[in-house]
């Protein structure tokens, strides 16, 4: 017999003795076959699976919170609050859905491992040598059906513990564990199909919280509250030695008890913190550390409560502690107290009416007047336009509405409706002054000449315009451009003197060749055959410039012509000017980073060469991104603790001028010039609406770039020849950002640098 053959015997061999151990009842069954459906009659559950892992099972495990006294429960069969009859400030261990002796724990469950034909009995048993019945439910179940066992804690609280532990009237805490199935019929301790199940049973003794430190405590020792926008944080938490496992059951949350008139406040006015599973460094123990649902402008006062998974609620702030700590309530100083108040960014909103109202400011605007000269003399006149002014009259003042609380959109409306005014305008006027003979008493030609008119303004004199606004601006405010800009215009004049240094492919350094010697034939070889010299090769007027070990002739490829380039480059933004238009607060009281690290991508589209050296015309983008604290309202000086992040990108426009003569040039100064659209949003961490805008700008750049060729020709001629790049450079650039608008100036020097591609 081989060793596969008898392998094989014996796996046969062990699966036939597994089998009959099995139907024997020699190995315990399965306990994944029994599902728990529901369970009712108790102060908290869990099974299925744990609470922060929904797909790790959990042994079922089953509460009874006993804090706080039964005296005043409406029913001895019910669960029952006893935190409602404590008055303030008489504080005690209270629990919100106690146990009692009389209330029944029902359990439904079902199992698929019951035999087909047979049935079993529910049964919850102690384990032992004994199988102490608890309860038996003398109801045939067959697989697949749900049972339900129903049984008092009396009954629980006299078998399940420890015969110290052991009373009716569950006066002890135990944590034990049963077994929970269906028993064979006529049998009164084997099961068909069973499972584990954990009782904690749990009444602490501490109603106020231990003082710092805390040693030997499970409570909360010390804290404080800060105020945020309509919420307040939990900050400066102290925790005692034992927090979170507390003797018997562990502290699943803190209790959060608040009022706005003192410090005497009920247990139900309080909301609950998750306490985190694991041990978590600092502050970092619980799911969440804001409250909200505040109303801004109004003081409120606080205490902190622990409630253990069995839903006792003990380790009340101490009265002593606050009274210590606070003699005078409404000392701002009091860490017990806050009063919450509005927070905001560099993003605010205000009021107004009707989208070209609200984007303009006031109705009486000339351009709103413009708007309705064209509604009145033009779109009225035709078939589709009383449709148009209907529809606009329906749902203007809905956009209008969201434009009042998002007013940070207006500076874009406003650029967006610009040249729809100046179409609208220079139809009007065409329509008064240009005679009914040449056809313009009629709509439809006047329409036409709108959208050109619409379409010239858009692509042409928008940025005209918004230039000389802003210069003129920024003279009647005695401004000027930044120094540094000066100077990188001076230095770009300099660099002409750079310019004519570009490579010279000259026929001296196209002919010596680097030849391996071992190519040439022994007779002809003057010298060593190892040795490796340089020759002038008869086919180097031709281009030849390498001959390589294997006999291959490398020939000389003029580069490909410059057409386009595209460059990644990273930088640092500081937007010196740019502020909130409501509060005066500038971008760095509120962002740390003031000077954000930026990415700018460019495309050079079009380049035109010429004796005087190459323009192009360029399309770019950006990021960049900031974060830090927002600011009260009042006072504006104080930070919050609300994180907010600022994220903004800059698409441009430029013409682009570079002293560049010649392919590889070594060193190519260059300047630019163009407009930029800033669109910017701005983020709060409590998942608020993020608010956005968008502005126009304007910039003005100076540069350089240095050429990479110089350093490997051989390699840059075969990148051209496989990839078409015929130039890598290493590009710095200055660039000075001027801002168009008023509310959003986003002036401002951004320095940058990285690497560019020519092809």
């Amino acid at each position: 017999m081989n060793l596969k053959k008898a392998m094989a015997g014996l796996s046969y061999c062990l699966a036939a003795f597994g089998l009959g151990l099995g139907w024997m009842g020699g190995l315990p069954s399965a306990e994944a076959t029994i599902t728990i459906q529901n369970i009712t009659g108790a102060s908290n559950q869990r099974f299925r699976t744990t609470q922060d892992d929904p797909t790790t099972v959990v042994t079922p495990t089953i509460y009874g919170g006993t804090g706080g006294s039964t005296g005043s429960c409406p029913s001895p069969n019910e669960l029952c609050d006893t935190c409602a009859d404590l008055t303030p400030p008489t504080y005690a261990v209270c629990n919100e859905r106690r146990i009692q002796p009389g209330l029944d724990l029902r359990i439904e469950f079902s199992s698929d491992s019951i035999p087909a034909g047979e049935t079993g009995f529910a049964a919850l048993l102690r384990p032992g040598a004994d199988n102490t019945e608890i309860r038996v439910e003398n109801v045939n179940i067959s697989s697949g059906q749900i049972a339900t066992l129903t049984v008092p804690w009396s009954r629980i609280c006299e078998i399940l513990p420890e015969e110290s532990q052991r009373d009716a009237n569950c006066s002890f805490s135990f944590n034990r564990r049963a077994r929970l199935g269906f028993l064979k019929p006529g049998d009164s301790s084997s099961f068909i199909d069973s499972v584990e199940i954990n009782f904690i049973v749990h009444s602490p003794s501490e109603a106020f919280a231990a003082t710092c430190p805390g040693d030997g405590s499970s409570g909360i020792c010390d804290f404080a509250v800060f105020p945020g926008d309509e919420k307040v944080f939990i900050t400066d938490l102290r925790r005692g030695s034992l927090f979170p496992n507390a003797p018997g059951a562990r502290i699943s949350h803190l209790r959060i008890l608040f009022s706005d008139s003192d410090f005497n406040m009920a247990v139900g006015s309080s909301t609950r913190i998750a306490v985190l599973d694991g041990d978590r460094e600092g502050q970092n123990f619980l799911a969440n550390k804001s409250i909200d649902g505040f109303v801004n402008g109004t003081r409120y006062y606080f205490r902190v409560a622990t409630e253990d998974i069995a839903g006792n609620i003990f380790n009340f702030t101490p009265t002593a502690l606050i009274t210590a700590t606070c003699p005078d309530p409404s000392d701002p100083s009091c860490p017990y107290a806050a009063t919450p108040d509005e927070v905001f960014g560099l993003l605010t909103d205000d009021l107004n009416c009707f989208v070209s109202t609200a984007a303009f400011g006031s109705a009486l605007h000339p351009k709103v007047q413009d708007f309705r000269l064209f509604r009145d003399q033009v779109l009225l006149h035709l078939p589709w336009g009383h449709q148009l002014v209907e529809s606009y009259y329906r749902q203007g003042p809905y956009a209008a509405r969201w434009l009042h609380k998002n007013s940070q959109w207006k500076p874009l409306i406003r650029a967006l409706l610009w040249p729809l005014w100046l179409g609208s305008k220079s139809t009007v006027q065409v329509q008064r002054f240009l005679p009914r003979s040449l056809g313009f008493n009629s709509p439809k030609p006047l329409i036409a000449l709108s959208v050109v008119f619409m379409a010239f303004a858009l692509a042409l004199l928008a940025p005209a315009v918004l230039l000389i606004a802003h210069f003129k601006r920024r003279r009647q405010r005695g401004r000027h451009l930044s120094p540094a800009l000066f100077m990188a215009l001076i230095w770009i004049g300099s660099g002409v003197t750079l310019s004519y240094s570009p490579f010279l492919e000259t026929e001296e350094w196209g002919g010596l060749i680097e030849e391996d010697s071992s190519a040439i034939p022994q007779s002809q070889s003057l010298h060593d055959p190892r040795e490796t010299r340089r020759i002038r090769h008869p086919d180097a007027k031709k281009g030849l410039t390498r001959i390589t070990r294997e006999g291959v002739y490398e020939y000389r490829v003029e580069p490909s012509e410059q057409t386009k380039s595209a460059s990644v480059r990273f930088g640092f933004f500081e937007p010196t000017e740019l502020a909130n238009p409501s509060t005066g607060t500038f971008y760095s009281d509120i962002y740390d980073d003031t000077q954000a690290a930026t990415l700018l991508f460019d495309y050079d589209w079009r380049q035109w060469h010429s004796g005087l050296g190459r323009a192009s015309l360029s399309f770019g983008s950006g990021l960049f991104f900031s974060s830090g604290r927002g600011r009260f309202a009042s006072p504006p000086n104080i930070r919050a603790l609300e994180e907010f992040t600022f994220v903004a990108m800059p698409h441009n426009i430029s013409f682009n001028y570079r002293l560049q003569f010649v392919d590889r040039q070594v060193l190519v100064p260059y300047a630019s010039a163009g407009p930029i659209l800033f669109t910017f949003a701005e983020f709060r961490d409590d998942q608020s609406f993020p608010k956005a805008g968008g502005v126009f700008a304007a910039q003005v750049s100076a540069g350089a770039s240095l050429s990479l060729a110089w350093l490997d020709r051989r390699s840059m001629q075969n990148m051209d020849r496989d990839f078409g790049v015929n130039d890598i450079k290493l590009t710095f650039e200055f660039r000075q950002i001027i801002g168009l608008n008023e509310n959003f100036d986003f002036t401002g020097a951004l320095i940058n640098g990285g690497i560019s591609a020519d092809f």
